[in-house]
């Protein structure tokens, strides 16, 4: 982009190794191929993936979404955790987290290895089209779903004081003044969220 990189993100994503090594599962990994091609055509569709704790499941879908990102270059790959470190008191936790990823959340993650450096250098460059989308289609879940000053702080980020502010900017600083409230009912977060995703799913295969 024509703005600078996040000061939260080192010059070394650009450098690190893409990922740990990966041996086996090659039948998953085709598996999971053959649904991906099929979600580009319009067939979406839901995938479980089980098995017991340690058994590699984590690892294999990170496998499979940085070889989907480095043969597809617009493709921008989201995801989040159920319970793992923070236990089970937050059932919106997984998508909070893929949200977040989607709104410039991306530090933490590359510290400790979470992002591959293609997901996190893709995901900083689409912020500016990610927050626009959520201004627009999901203002109740910024302060709700996604912290609105660390939001603000991010976006002020990218684009830099000096440039002219964008309409969605001044939405996520009227949500940054705002103070803590009731949140909005369910169905309407659940519709918002849903919303965004396909907002910015048009411009980026998400």
């Amino acid at each position: 982009p024509a703005t600078g990189r996040s000061p939260a993100i080192p010059d070394a994503a650009l450098v690190r190794p893409d990922g740990p090594v990966f041996v086996g599962r090659e039948r998953e990994l085709a598996r999971l191929d053959q649904l991906w091609r099929a979600a580009r055509t319009g067939q979406g569709g839901v995938v479980l993936v089980s098995g017991d704790a340690g058994q590699g499941k984590t690892l294999l879908l990170g496998e499979f979404a940085r070889r989907l990102q480095a043969a597809d270059g617009d493709l921008i790959a989201v995801g989040g955790s159920c319970g793992a470190r923070f236990g089970i008191g937050d059932p919106y936790l997984p998508f909070r987290e893929a949200l977040g990823m989607l709104c410039g959340d991306l530090e933490v993650r590359w510290a400790t290895g979470e992002l591959a450096p293609l997901q996190l250098v893709r995901l900083w460059d689409i912020l500016p089209s990610s927050l626009a989308a959520l201004a627009e289609a999901g203002p109740d879940l910024i302060g709700s779903f996604i912290p609105a000053p660390a939001l603000l702080r991010r976006a002020i980020d990218y684009l830099g004081r000096e440039q002219p502010e964008p309409a969605w900017l001044a939405v996520i600083r009227r949500r940054a003044r705002r103070p803590p409230g009731s949140v909005p009912a369910q169905a309407n977060l659940f519709g918002q969220y849903a919303v965004v995703l396909k907002a910015v799913a048009r411009q980026h295969p998400l």
